[in-house]
């Protein structure tokens, strides 16, 4: 009689625990869509924040974020992409696996992101690649003769290079794709709101010829920008105003 006690206890205590964790998991696959949404936000801290919970949610989040990689935005496609190789690479057990598979599917399909996904699960060996195959970062402060502070990020991986820059409170954020294609969004201060305009074209001549400020703030803070032997390399001009 105390076993069988003992016994319903056990089962009682386990079944509420076991719906407690469906109900958690639940809400946080839930979240997942407007995550996705959140990866395109106008603001660059959204999206960075939505990165960190869908990284989170690891193997939950991998179908979404498959879906994701086929969206035509350059950068929400981008992003989506490089979390599944993140969790490929460092994720649990489960996210390596579905990861694994999202690759395979990723590289089989016509899905822009096909020949990366190839080269993350069969990387070259031993063989180094064009400075475009490289992965490299850069984080400076460049302190300007005429007190003109500016804070560059810089990343160069796969042909494609992302910038993100801070100028006397202007926040610029480029993004330009392995295809050439160009995203220039620029942020600043009107009043006590921000305002944020973005900017899209096929390549810098299209770029040029509709949007030609947006132009000048790509050639500023990428025509200097090389990449070797992972490293970036940037030459920023700080002229006197």
């Amino acid at each position: 009689m105390k076993e069988l006690i003992i016994s319903l206890l056990t089962v009682s205590l386990f079944i509420p625990c076991s719906f407690a964790e469906k109900e958690k998991k639940g809400a946080s696959t839930g979240n997942v869509g407007s995550l996705i949404k959140q990866l395109d936000d106008d603001e660059f801290s959204k999206r960075e924040s939505a990165v960190k919970e869908l990284t989170k949610l690891g193997a939950a989040a991998i179908p979404a974020l498959t879906k994701a990689t086929k969206r035509k935005s350059p950068e929400s496609s981008m992003r989506a992409f490089n979390i599944i190789v993140s969790q490929y690479k460092d994720g649990d057990e489960e996210a390596k696996k579905k990861a694994t598979n999202a690759l395979k599917k990723i590289a089989k399909s016509e899905n822009s992101h096909a020949a990366k996904a190839k080269k993350v699960l069969d990387p070259p060996k031993d063989v180094p690649g064009p400075a475009n195959e490289l992965t490299a970062r850069a984080d400076i402060r460049i302190d300007g003769n005429a007190g003109i502070n500016r804070r560059v990020s810089v990343t160069v991986q796969n042909g494609v290079t992302k910038v993100d820059a801070e100028e006397n409170g202007q926040q610029v954020s480029i993004l330009e794709d392995a295809q050439k294609r160009i995203t220039v969004e620029v942020t600043e201060n009107k009043g006590k709101k921000k305002e944020t305009r973005k900017y899209q074209a096929a390549n810098a001549a299209e770029l040029k010829e509709k949007h030609p400020e947006a132009h000048k703030l790509y050639q500023k803070y990428t025509g200097g920008v090389k990449a070797d032997d992972g490293n970036v390399r940037i030459k920023i001009e700080a002229k006197t105003p």
